[in-house]
């Protein structure tokens, strides 16, 4: 609050102008009174001691520092401590200098330990291998592996409506078929075809349940293949068929 003087200007002899009254001692007395009920609540400069300290209640009307912390701790509040503040340092954060480069990953080698996968090259993907420092490694593609129909089979062409695209150019040197249910009776058939073209046909004999043909045709990247089932088995049909092409 501003203090506002009793005469605005005090002549330096008792006047008419300016009299010392009561009422003006009085007013001054007031004045110094609440000068020292505002220095009394002034915080002193002393409390702190280094740019980022803060002034903290540790009570009621009760006032410390609590020191700066350390670069990147934040503040969090702890009933624990004298004031009810406390400065900690993140955990559980991955620092952002550990990519170097546009699709790197970031990928676990330990128990709570990151490290840096560098991206791989165009057309690769990645896959899993323990053997490596992270578990897993950019490799070119070895083929592609497509669950074609699920339950029993019937004899049908263009099996999976959609087709399976092929993500990378690949050679492909076989073609293995695998069924969850071996036919009885005589053997399924597959006809692996691109647009009008067949690729590949793979015959599983009665009884058995995957068969594998050697071939030679290579994909490229977008490619998209049907599957047509020409036979299906006798006395059971087959069931639950996936086909896997595949490169050396």
């Amino acid at each position: 609050m501003t203090y506002t003087k009793f005469h605005a200007d005090w002549k330096d002899k008792p006047s008419k102008e300016t009299p010392v009254t009561s009422q003006a001692l009085e007013h001054i007395e007031n004045g110094v009174a609440a000068a020292h009920v505002t220095a009394d609540a002034a915080i002193p400069k002393s409390v702190v001691d280094a740019k980022g300290d803060l002034v903290v209640a540790s009570g009621a009307d009760a006032l410390t520092r609590l020191p700066v912390g350390g670069d990147a701790q934040y503040l969090t509040a702890d009933s624990g401590t004298a004031t009810g503040l406390r400065w900690r340092a993140l955990t559980g954060t991955i620092n952002a200098s550990v990519v170097d480069a546009k699709g790197d990953l970031i990928v676990a080698s330990a128990d709570d330990t990151v490290g840096r996968l560098a991206v791989g090259t165009n057309g690769q993907v990645l896959t899993a291998d323990s053997g490596s420092t992270y578990g897993a490694v950019w490799a070119s593609p070895t083929g592609m592996d497509v669950q074609v129909k699920s339950g029993a089979l019937t004899v049908q062409d263009n099996v999976l409506p959609a087709g399976a695209v092929c993500v990378a150019a690949v050679a492909v040197t076989s073609v293995a078929v695998r069924l969850g249910t071996a036919p009885t009776g005589a053997s399924v058939t597959v006809r692996v075809k691109r647009g009008a073209s067949t690729l590949a046909t793979v015959s599983v004999s009665a009884g058995t349940a995957s068969a594998t043909g050697v071939v030679s045709f290579s994909l490229a990247k977008g490619d998209v293949l049907t599957f047509d089932v020409t036979a299906v088995g006798s006395s059971v049909a087959g069931a639950d068929l996936a086909v896997a092409l595949l490169a050396d």
